[in-house]
């Protein structure tokens, strides 16, 4: 059903993902999220409490459990949807993924 929200507005094919994301907020505060999905413009959180919209966060986390490197990232939240007790945050990241090769499936766009 998450994956459904986001549909209609994705520029870049997104990777299905169940990776922990750390997050500062602006305020401070480090949460532990979920990510959902992402691909190289954002990524989709699964938290027990939305964040504020328009508010920028410093993300970091790894693509896969293969991968060592540490990605660390600013995002803006763009999106909050209420889904049962939990919600669904978009975010779209502030420059882009620093992938030295970046995989085919991140650069198919959506007509």
């Amino acid at each position: 059903m998450a994956a459904q929200l986001f549909n209609e507005k994705r520029k870049y094919s997104r990777i299905e993902s169940n990776r922990l994301v750390s997050v500062k907020e602006e305020s401070g505060k480090i949460k532990r999220f979920v990510a959902i999905n992402y691909s190289t413009g954002g990524m989709a959180l699964h938290s027990h409490s939305p964040l504020p919209l328009g508010d920028f966060i410093d993300m970091n986390f790894r693509l896969n459990e293969r991968d060592r490197e540490l990605f660390d990232m600013t995002a803006e939240v763009i999106q909050n949807f209420k889904e049962g007790n939990a919600y669904i945050i978009g975010v779209k990241f502030v420059g882009t993924l620093p992938f030295e090769n970046i995989p085919k499936e991140f650069t198919k766009t959506h007509v």
